[in-house]
């Protein structure tokens, strides 16, 4: 940015610049991250892996029809037991495994820096809610 550009520029412009460059540089040192390296590899890996994939997508078809039926008030033991049944097997596919792992580690991790930004401006980030709209 050139010294006339910013000159010409007001305080919340070139705050905010700065605050999306600090946000890019932020996001390329996540990215470096050896717990989203490992995510991203573990992703690759589930990607080429067709039973991997189908145990997923079947194992979410059934979660996303129970919370449905959740809504009407309708889940059965046996709707509940089917969803068991695809998880147990889904777990027992190495790429699924470290997929799931890795997965949780980037989220432990991205709720340690949402933690840390919370505590550096002075309030909860993300937000705590409750209910559908906080």
């Amino acid at each position: 940015m050139t010294d006339q550009l910013r000159n010409e520029e007001g305080p919340a412009e070139v705050t905010q610049a700065k605050a999306r460059e600090a946000a890019r540089q932020f996001a390329s040192s996540l990215a470096a991250a050896p717990q989203y390296k490992s995510f991203d590899l573990a992703r690759q890996q589930l990607r080429q892996d067709a039973m991997g994939q189908q145990a997923m997508q079947d194992f979410q078809r059934q979660q996303q029809y129970l919370l449905m039926m959740q809504t009407w008030g309708t889940v059965s033991q046996a709707d509940q037991d089917e969803l068991q049944r695809l998880y147990e097997r889904m777990m027992e596919i190495p790429t699924v495994q470290r997929y799931v792992h890795c997965q949780e580690e980037l989220a432990r991790m991205f709720q340690e820096v949402a933690l840390l930004i919370g505590q550096v401006i002075g309030t909860d980030f993300p937000p705590q809610r409750s209910g559908c709209c906080g």
